[in-house]
């Protein structure tokens, strides 16, 4: 099982080197004038798209090679920890989902000792706005860090809502019709959306960038703009419908299982 794990990790880091040899949009992301250059050489829009994307795929990469590495390093010595990137970020469908799966040891240690002494999900409209202030202290004393934890318990609020009334008001088979499904989808397209841009506030280009990519792709920009949206939300509604179906083969074997 340990060196089954250190293959897996060599692919993984074959994998960050050769994206960051010939995938540049990180560093274009941190330079106002290598983004400049990008924008006049492809467009406004193509270049906030791809940047927004791949520097989020960039992050996933590269903190899955680093904290792998020290699992690895526990596994071989005997000492089994838990995994913390338990999904793949291409894999997130809504906050609540992406921060489970983006750092799962560090989500237990917040759940354990700030969110169920906040009094858990009774108040979880007005927890989260500590517990993200708390996460944005954590990693460094920086504004645009705030930016980022504001965002997530601001942008978090309507899917707790939308998921409390949903549980409440629909029965289960509502809840498993395609027309739900289909809202679900068009729901989680518009939020990977919104991880993009707090990403890209919060560690990356800060809000002044993560603003001015939204206004290039779905404010400024003209027809190009509008033709670049349209495909990106195409592809993110798509990537959604395929992550809600591979969820429903989790549950149905896990029912399978169970009988």
């Amino acid at each position: 099982a340990v060196l089954t794990y250190g293959a897996r990790w060599g692919m993984l880091l074959l994998l960050l080197e050769t994206m960051t040899h010939y995938l540049y949009f990180n560093a274009i992301a941190t330079s106002p004038s290598a983004w400049d250059r990008a924008r006049n050489l492809v467009g406004a829009a193509p270049a906030s798209v791809l940047c927004a994307y791949w520097v989020l795929n960039f992050m996933w990469l590269k903190f899955a090679t680093i904290w792998r590495l020290f699992r690895l390093g526990a596994l071989a010595d005997g000492v089994e920890c838990p995994e913390n990137m338990t999904r793949n970020v291409n894999e997130s469908l809504d906050i609540q989902g992406f921060w489970k799966g983006w750092h799962a040891s560090y989500n237990k240690w917040l759940v354990r000792y700030m969110y169920l002494p906040l009094g858990g999900s009774r108040w979880k409209l007005l927890n989260m706005w500590p517990i993200f202030t708390f996460v944005a202290l954590w990693h460094d004393l920086e504004m645009k860090l705030f930016a980022w934890a504001w965002a997530m318990a601001l942008f978090g609020a309507p899917e707790v809502i939308a998921k409390t009334l949903s549980a409440r008001l629909l029965s289960e088979q509502a809840r498993a019709s395609d027309s739900f499904r289909w809202l679900t989808a068009f729901g989680a397209s518009w939020y990977i959306v919104f991880l993009m841009a707090a990403n890209l506030a919060g560690f990356v280009a800060g809000p002044e960038g993560a603003v001015r990519a939204l206004r290039d792709v779905f404010v400024d920009g003209g027809l190009q703009a509008k033709r670049v949206a349209v495909g990106a939300m195409l592809f993110l509604f798509s990537l959604a419908h395929l992550n809600l179906e591979k969820r429903a083969g989790e549950d149905r074997r896990k029912k399978s299982k169970s009988t």
